[in-house]
């Protein structure tokens, strides 16, 4: 995983669906509650409740003031802002707590992994999984950011193994039609204990024959107790 902060830079939109994401809840059953966090100091993020999926729709402020520039220069006096509108939309499963059980039949856990967890479950160490996976979806494209994270109350985490296990974290353009997505960024870091994962993009469409860019970040953000937050931004 990559733990340096990310570079600055993005681009554009319409509307956000969903493909898949139902298969995050099928992994998910109720986890015990652990040591309550503050909202972290990250910038504007959202908390989604585990379990929940979560849409929001609206418009691209770079890419309509874009369009409304075209199309003033073209005589165009009520310009279609279909190509600005986008839905991006949260999934966060409720999470698993594996017991001893869990733990010996899994078939992707090596013996050192399972020992390991297992020692952490005798310890009385309770290990949370958060699957989540956040979607962008414009008039013509779908750009997918999406992970599964760890968190034991004092630490979360994902890619880099901790107490015998790992996660990961993927960023990828699912379809686009007549434009371009450029990936800017797919990463994460640390504030403090806590785990931030990112992606930034470049969406490029058009617009009577006219290029419009623009750029975006996808964040979300793993508490140590399991709370997941997510934050979206132009850039």
């Amino acid at each position: 995983m990559n733990i340096s902060k990310p570079p600055g830079a993005l681009s554009l939109g319409k509307k956000i669906a969903v493909l898949g994401v139902t298969a995050l809840m099928a992994l998910s059953t109720a986890s015990p509650a652990m040591a309550d966090e503050p909202v972290p100091n990250s910038g504007n993020l959202t908390e989604v409740a585990l379990g929940t999926t979560t849409s929001v729709t609206e418009y691209d402020p770079n890419c309509v003031e874009q369009v409304k520039d075209i199309a003033q220069k073209q005589g165009i006096a009520d310009p279609n802002l279909d190509i600005c509108e986008f839905t991006i939309t949260t999934t966060v499963s409720a999470g698993k707590t594996p017991t001893l059980a869990d733990i010996w039949s899994d078939e992707g856990l090596s013996a050192t992994a399972k020992s390991q967890l297992a020692q952490s479950v005798l310890a009385g160490n309770r290990i949370v999984t958060r699957n989540w996976i956040q979607q962008v979806n414009g008039v013509a494209y779908l750009q997918t950011h999406r992970g599964r994270a760890y968190a034991d109350g004092n630490r979360a985490w994902s890619t880099n193994s901790y107490r015998g296990v790992s996660g990961y974290h993927a960023c990828n353009t699912d379809y686009i039609v007549g434009g371009a997505i450029n990936m800017q960024y797919c990463g994460g870091w640390f504030t403090g204990n806590k785990l931030v994962q990112q992606h930034q993009f470049t969406v490029s469409a058009y617009f009577e024959g006219f290029p419009v860019t623009v750029s975006r970040a996808m964040t979300t953000h793993i508490g140590v107790g399991g709370r997941v937050w997510k934050t979206w931004r132009y850039l």
